[in-house]
């Protein structure tokens, strides 16, 4: 993730897994990591617990305020 911006943040990120059905599968929270402006961070979220098959999945960042992001994507863990 990227801070393109003018303040340092701390965004909660976590993935909410649903399967093919749409049926909400989990939420898995990541660490909070300090991004200042001008960088850039990976972090990792731990899918362990999941079981194998196809997932559509809601990436959120919750940086405070007005500041929440998303994106989803469809992948499959084996």
């Amino acid at each position: 993730m990227e801070n393109t911006g003018q303040r340092w943040l701390r965004p909660g990120l976590w993935v909410e897994l649903y399967d093919e059905k749409g049926i909400a599968a989990g939420k898995f929270e990541g660490e909070k990591l300090r991004i200042y402006p001008g960088t850039s961070v990976r972090f990792r979220i731990d899918l362990s617990r999941a079981p194998e098959g196809k997932y559509k999945s809601l990436v959120v960042a919750d940086c405070g305020d007005d500041d929440l992001f998303g994106a989803t994507y469809t992948f499959k863990l084996e």
